[in-house]
């Protein structure tokens, strides 16, 4: 109930067994392409990737949602080149209605 729980290590009974940290594994490491070995067997490695992938699709979504919600259209002005309808009364009646309601 508390998160007090230590989590402890799963040692491997060889170096060449995957080191994959939350369960034992009896699967082989698999070998890198100079020849050297990966921590995890290719079962595991396939699954942290996957995961790694996911991770990073999400934070690019979130990261695009983020940018395109900081982008603010301009506010279009009118310049001395542009002809603005003159207000009459009903223009301005409905805007002082709109004021005061």
């Amino acid at each position: 109930m508390g998160g007090n729980k230590k989590r402890t290590k799963v040692v491997p009974q060889s170096e060449f067994v995957c080191q994959y940290s939350s369960k034992p594994c009896d699967r082989a490491r698999s070998a890198k392409k100079n020849g050297q070995l990966h921590r995890l067997c290719e079962y595991h490695r396939s699954r942290a990737n996957r995961f790694q992938k996911e991770y990073k699709l999400r934070a690019s979504f979130h990261k695009a949602l983020q940018t395109i919600a900081l982008q603010v259209d301009p506010i279009p002005f009118c310049s001395d080149e542009c002809t603005a309808m003159p207000w009459d009364a009903a223009d301005v009646q409905l805007l002082c209605d709109a004021i005061i309601a």
